[in-house]
């Protein structure tokens, strides 16, 4: 699991509004037209029960916190994808997290009168639930500091204990662990994938390039590792088209026209750190020659076999097009408002020319009057230039270029998509089953497989087992196998050909896909994978082996004991009792 705590959008809004539009998006987020979807809702430390009621009640208790602007909190804990929690998990949440929060280590009760509005949202195969918690003392009517002020911190000990209680994967080179029952802290902290900012670790992800930050990580320790002093030092950064230099009371590396903060790349390359190897900070010399900023590098292996290169270039291409026209658009609405206010600046100067003395009852009148036509003017040309920038935002929207997962997907299909999807990730690809043609996908419904209950949940239908666990999940275009054994995998294979039609598409772990041919090959369903082809022919062949030897088995007489002719004349003799 991952938490966010999510600051506040207009911090000059009022209470009311803070309060009205964030419990409206928890609980009803599908009204602002986005994908999300409150699947599950609930609250905690108000009188009524009607949400309009609440929202009023919230809104009362924050405006007697008079000290604080702002007393809402809003928080976000995101499970891994694949990972599905029930309601009763949210409960528990919940109840860790007003449990945990407190003024005080020692707090017994920490929060759990406060009031506190919660809905768990569901977009795509991701769930997430949002938190919002009223720092106002219900008694008090104080806003009181969560963890005397260090949230996040109490943020990272619930993560844990939750991943604990419920079971749920943990992050790697997570902050905390529970130990005995307690949150221990980690102590191995070495710059990782995990510890970049995470704006930083999603925009390498949506556009496949390494940041300033990363081409730092990798190169600038080295550097200074080898550096003899600081001149040394700046020469060899400056190599890199690197540079570093003082900024207030510390230092910041400049990666092309990127800042980044040396304690970031490493604790190694703080100011106070390097000063006590080389002595006082000494600043790059003027002959030292800067080179070029480095070149976009794609962010692992994987991008760069799927196409980073050609990637890279279509989107500068794009943002410079993008920018370009946006230089001309900001060029035209200037000289526009410039010839506008040169016109009527010379219209002011020719009505108003000459002696007005004796006619100041005219002369306000004809201010007026031009007034009234320069400020409608002004209006069209206001309007005109609203027009031109929505047209400009017609043709370049934000964020119209791909992401390179999408971009991925168009130009060399879902499988290598789903391949840079899961590329530097120690989780599994997960279990699942699709139509072999897109449009055969139809909105999951509760259906009759065996012994497994169906249950509505959001947008998905989960079928639990006998002992009530979800082994698999309908989601409308794709079925996830959560429980994999092989009555699961079975059942779930039946309902695919019976929602999806004949031909059926799996992916997941190398075990999963044995089993699933296995299986399949047994009940005599399609499997439509082409790389699997040839492992679904020698299954086959396998399956057919094995039944003409059983068919073989069943025919054949058991074999007839061989007597001598004395010996059957014996026993026919005893037969008639001679």
């Amino acid at each position: 699991m991952i938490y966010k705590k999510i600051p506040n959008p207009n911090q000059s809004a009022s209470k009311a509004i803070r309060v009205e539009k964030l419990a409206n998006y928890i609980v009803r987020p599908e009204k602002d037209g986005g994908t999300e979807k409150c699947v599950y809702s609930g609250t905690r430390g108000f009188l009524t029960d009607e949400f309009s009621a609440q929202k009023l009640e919230m809104i009362a208790l924050s405006e007697e916190a008079i000290r604080s602007n702002d007393p809402i909190e809003h928080y976000v804990l995101s499970w891994r994808e694949g990972e599905r929690p029930t309601p009763e998990h949210i409960e528990q949440a919940v109840d860790i997290l007003m449990g945990e929060f407190g003024m005080r280590e020692c707090d017994k009760f920490g929060m759990n009168e406060h009031q506190c509005l919660y809905g768990l949202h569901q977009d795509t195969d991701n769930y997430h639930l949002h938190i919002m918690v009223n720092r106002a003392d219900p008694l008090t009517g104080r806003a009181i500091r969560i963890n005397n002020g260090f949230d996040i911190k109490a943020l990272q000990k619930i993560i844990a204990r939750i991943e604990h209680e419920q079971g749920w994967t943990p992050e790697p080179h997570a902050r905390y662990s529970i130990v005995d029952d307690k949150p221990v802290l980690a102590t191995d902290r070495g710059k990782t994938e995990e510890h970049k900012p995470s704006r930083i670790r999603d925009a390498e992800r949506r556009t496949g390039e390494k940041s300033a930050l990363s081409i730092a990580q990798e190169r600038i320790p080295t550097i200074a590792r080898d550096a003899t002093g600081w001149q040394d030092f700046h020469g060899k950064l400056a190599e890199q088209g690197m540079e570093y230099r003082l900024r207030g009371a510390g230092a910041v590396l400049r990666i092309g026209d990127t800042p980044t903060k040396p304690s970031d790349v490493d604790r190694k390359l703080a100011l106070k750190a390097l000063e006590k190897r080389w002595g006082a900070f000494e600043p790059m010399a003027p002959g030292i020659p800067k080179k070029a900023a480095p070149v976009q590098e794609p962010v692992n292996d994987v991008a760069k076999a799927l196409g980073f290169g050609d990637y890279a270039k279509a989107r500068r291409l794009h943002m410079a097009g993008r920018k370009e026209s946006k230089a001309e658009l900001d060029k035209r609405i200037e000289n526009e408002r410039k010839a506008l206010f040169e016109r009527q600046r010379e219209e002011r100067q020719k009505a108003f020319a000459g002696s007005w003395k004796g006619r100041g009852a005219e002369l306000n009148a004809l201010r007026s009057v031009l007034a009234a036509e320069q400020a409608g003017a002004r209006a069209e040309l206001q309007d005109r230039i609203k027009d031109l920038r929505k047209q400009f935002s017609t043709e370049y929207p934000p964020g119209f270029f791909p992401d390179f997962e999408e971009w991925v997907r168009k130009t060399r299909g879902k499988e290598a998509a789903e391949q840079y999807r899961y590329s530097g990730k120690t989780r599994e690809i997960p279990a699942e089953i699709r139509p072999a043609k897109p449009g055969r996908s139809k909105d999951p419904e509760p259906r009759d497989i065996r012994d497994y209950l169906p249950e509505v949940f959001g947008r998905e239908v989960r079928y639990s087992n006998a002992q009530g666990k979800t082994a698999f999940v309908d989601s409308g275009p794709k079925i996830s196998v959560l429980d994999q054994t092989d009555d699961s995998v079975l059942a779930a294979l039946q309902l695919a050909q019976q929602k999806y039609g004949k031909d059926l598409v799996v992916s997941g772990p190398e075990e999963f896909q044995s089993k699933v041919l296995r299986l399949a090959g047994q009940n005599n369903i399609a499997i439509a994978n082409p790389e699997l082809q040839e492992r679904i022919q020698r299954e086959k062949e396998r399956i057919a082996a094995e039944r003409e030897q059983q068919r073989q088995k069943n025919q054949t007489p058991p074999p007839r004991s061989v007597e001598s002719r004395p010996e059957r004349q014996r026993k026919r003799g005893k037969d008639l009792g001679i």
